[in-house]
């Protein structure tokens, strides 16, 4: 099970961690350009992605935290590798990631990310680049392609023929980077792509699934169809860290209530603060800001309200949510409204344990 990047929440180490203690063996730091991680010392990029140190999943296994480079060619892609090799133990990093995914309208102008799969020869130049001058495990991350029609088979009989087994993974998202006139109702049920990634590399590199993996119905739909390495779930994970350990539960059925009970909305809530308690003090307690903080409650709001099949109400939209100036008390008083099952005294508890010094 992997817990995807997603720019910026995953940057937060808090996010990573409470999906790693829920069953995520691979987490991920979102993407950057080789050329602003060899900046890093001038603006504290490392500060920042404060590392996850002898994380355990429930059945005790070790978790991975991987940085993901988005690059092309002619960018300085061996001297971020080594970069980041000569540091990997001092910031906990396991595996490096190669985004050529990313569907962003910034990424794909300058020929990065998704962009790339409409070149296949550009990738393998950055991999080529990439492997030469690391230890540490090298990951990709695709889609299908970049349109619907194209499906990942030459680029991972590329990836095979050239690498083989000195690639640790491909995660494959089942979407084309241009979803314009794309059912993605469709995108949702189909797992094609996936089975064209298994063949081509002809069980050398591990393929994991990714794309529109939100909940243990969806992946049993995939297994009983394709036997892919594993599982890639990302904003589904948002305010629902235990979809990872439901997901991994051998007697779990897969039935999802329509409404959270009252003790799963405590214990999901008890579970992050406990794990915020623990970043709040020196340096790392920016990641305990007013501002991370309304981050990262926006998703258990908009989980709660669509469990319920329900839309989020006034001033709990994402833009409201975050651009609204809150005060402790404030706060407190805005998550009572949307959580009465949870006291104000216990609210108050957790969040003034933050913010008091």
């Amino acid at each position: 099970m992997a817990f995807a990047p997603i720019e910026p929440i995953t940057m937060n180490p808090i996010i990573r961690e409470l999906m790693a203690i829920n069953g995520a063996r691979l987490v991920y730091r979102p993407k950057i350009l080789p050329q602003h991680l060899l900046k890093a010392q001038n603006w504290q990029y490392w500060a920042k992605i404060k590392k996850i140190s002898q994380i355990k999943t429930p059945s005790g296994k070790s978790v991975f935290d991987g940085i993901q480079i988005i690059a092309r060619p002619g960018d300085p892609i061996k001297k971020a590798v080594k970069y980041i090799n000569n540091y990997a133990s001092k910031i906990g990093i396991h595996f490096i990631d190669l985004n050529f995914c990313c569907p962003g309208y910034k990424v794909l102008p300058k020929r990065r990310g998704g962009d790339l799969l409409k070149d296949p020869e550009s990738i393998i130049k950055v991999i080529s680049e990439a492997i030469k001058y690391t230890n540490l495990p090298i990951s990709i991350k695709i889609r299908k392609g970049f349109l619907n029609s194209d499906t990942p088979t030459k680029l991972c009989t590329l990836i095979r023929r050239e690498f083989g087994e000195n690639i640790a993974w491909i995660a494959v998202n089942r979407a084309p980077v241009k979803m314009e006139n794309v059912d993605f109702s469709l995108i949702k049920k189909d797992f094609k792509p996936f089975e064209q990634a298994i063949t081509a590399v002809e069980g050398k590199i591990p393929i994991i699934a990714n794309g529109s993996i939100e909940s243990y119905n969806n992946i049993n739909i995939i297994k009983k169809n394709v036997n892919t390495n594993g599982f890639m779930i990302g904003r589904a994970a948002l305010g629902n860290q235990t979809i990872f350990h439901n997901i991994l539960d051998p007697s779990y059925s897969g039935f999802e209530a329509n409404k959270l009970d009252n003790a799963q909305i405590i214990s999901k809530f008890e579970e992050l603060f406990k794990i915020i308690s623990k970043y709040q003090n020196g340096p790392s307690g920016r990641f305990c800001s007013m501002g991370e903080l309304k981050k990262i409650l926006f998703y258990y709001i908009k989980h709660y309200f669509t469990s319920m099949n329900k839309q989020l109400p006034p001033g709990y939209g994402f833009t409201k949510w975050n651009n609204q100036k809150f005060s402790p008390d404030s706060l407190i008083k805005a998550l009572f409204k949307i959580f009465p099952a949870i006291s104000e005294k216990t609210w108050k508890s957790w969040i003034n344990t933050i913010f008091t010094k």
